[in-house]
Protein backbone atom coordinates (compact mmCIF):
# COMPACT_ATOMS: atom_id res chain seq x y z
CA UNK A 1 0.00 0.00 0.00
CA UNK A 2 2.91 2.30 0.88
CA UNK A 3 4.69 1.59 -2.46
CA UNK A 4 1.22 2.25 -4.25
CA UNK A 5 0.91 5.57 -2.60
CA UNK A 6 4.15 6.48 -3.08
CA UNK A 7 3.94 5.90 -6.93
CA UNK A 8 0.86 7.63 -7.22
CA UNK A 9 2.23 11.10 -5.38
CA UNK A 10 4.96 10.57 -7.69
CA UNK A 11 2.64 10.34 -11.05
CA UNK A 12 0.54 13.43 -9.50
CA UNK A 13 3.81 15.23 -9.01
CA UNK A 14 5.20 13.99 -12.66
CA UNK A 15 1.62 15.43 -13.78
CA UNK A 16 2.27 18.89 -12.25
CA UNK A 17 5.66 19.73 -13.76
CA UNK A 18 4.78 18.51 -16.99
CA UNK A 19 1.75 21.35 -16.64
CA UNK A 20 3.96 23.30 -15.13
CA UNK A 21 6.45 22.95 -18.46
CA UNK A 22 3.59 22.78 -21.12
CA UNK A 23 2.29 26.43 -19.74
CA UNK A 24 5.56 27.68 -19.97
CA UNK A 25 6.17 26.52 -23.49
CA UNK A 26 2.41 28.22 -24.29
CA UNK A 27 3.41 31.01 -22.92
CA UNK A 28 6.85 31.48 -24.34
CA UNK A 29 5.45 30.98 -27.59
CA UNK A 30 2.66 33.17 -27.47
CA UNK A 31 5.39 36.14 -26.52
CA UNK A 32 7.13 34.57 -29.53
CA UNK A 33 4.05 35.17 -31.51
CA UNK A 34 3.06 38.85 -30.62
CA UNK A 35 6.85 39.83 -31.18
CA UNK A 36 6.82 38.14 -34.90
CA UNK A 37 3.33 39.77 -35.17
CA UNK A 38 4.48 43.65 -33.93
CA UNK A 39 7.73 42.86 -36.30
CA UNK A 40 5.86 42.04 -39.63
CA UNK A 41 3.58 45.29 -38.59
CA UNK A 42 6.63 47.39 -38.91
CA UNK A 43 8.06 45.86 -41.54
CA UNK A 44 4.92 46.29 -43.47
CA UNK A 45 4.95 50.25 -42.47
CA UNK A 46 8.27 50.63 -43.89
CA UNK A 47 7.29 48.70 -46.78
CA UNK A 48 4.24 51.18 -47.73
CA UNK A 49 6.57 53.92 -46.38
CA UNK A 50 9.02 53.25 -49.60
CA UNK A 51 6.30 52.30 -52.12
CA UNK A 52 4.94 55.70 -51.43
CA UNK A 53 8.53 56.99 -51.70
CA UNK A 54 9.48 55.45 -54.68
CA UNK A 55 6.15 56.14 -56.65
CA UNK A 56 6.31 60.09 -55.69
CA UNK A 57 10.21 60.00 -56.95
CA UNK A 58 8.34 58.44 -60.24
CA UNK A 59 6.15 60.64 -60.67
CA UNK A 60 7.86 63.69 -59.76
CA UNK A 61 10.16 62.73 -61.95
CA UNK A 62 7.49 62.32 -64.73
CA UNK A 63 6.27 65.83 -64.27
CA UNK A 64 9.48 67.34 -65.22
CA UNK A 65 9.76 65.37 -68.27
CA UNK A 66 5.98 66.79 -69.18
CA UNK A 67 6.91 70.42 -68.30
CA UNK A 68 10.19 70.12 -70.65
CA UNK A 69 7.69 68.62 -73.39
CA UNK A 70 5.34 71.15 -73.19
CA UNK A 71 8.11 73.87 -72.91
CA UNK A 72 9.58 72.85 -76.19
CA UNK A 73 6.29 72.17 -77.86
CA UNK A 74 6.60 68.70 -78.40
CA UNK A 75 2.97 67.82 -77.25
CA UNK A 76 2.75 64.36 -79.21
CA UNK A 77 5.28 63.06 -76.93
CA UNK A 78 2.74 63.08 -73.55
CA UNK A 79 0.71 60.48 -74.26
CA UNK A 80 3.41 57.83 -73.70
CA UNK A 81 4.31 59.93 -70.33
CA UNK A 82 0.53 60.04 -69.39
CA UNK A 83 0.36 56.15 -69.33
CA UNK A 84 3.47 55.89 -67.74
CA UNK A 85 1.79 57.77 -65.15
CA UNK A 86 -1.25 55.41 -65.18
CA UNK A 87 0.97 52.55 -65.04
CA UNK A 88 2.93 54.01 -61.83
CA UNK A 89 -0.50 54.73 -59.85
CA UNK A 90 -2.01 51.24 -60.65
CA UNK A 91 1.62 49.79 -59.51
CA UNK A 92 1.01 51.44 -56.43
CA UNK A 93 -2.62 50.58 -55.51
CA UNK A 94 -1.71 47.16 -56.78
CA UNK A 95 1.62 47.42 -54.05
CA UNK A 96 -0.84 48.56 -51.50
CA UNK A 97 -3.58 46.62 -51.84
CA UNK A 98 -0.59 43.10 -51.34
CA UNK A 99 0.27 45.44 -47.60
CA UNK A 100 -3.45 45.52 -46.91
CA UNK A 101 -3.62 41.53 -47.61
CA UNK A 102 -0.08 40.85 -45.79
CA UNK A 103 -1.25 42.73 -42.89
CA UNK A 104 -4.77 41.63 -42.99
Amino acid sequence: KQWYQRRVAITAGSKDKFATFTLEQVSQYMKNEKLRSKHQKALLALRQQAVKEKTDAKLQWIDIKKRRIQKKGYDERMPPLIQQEKDILATLASEQEEIRRLAA
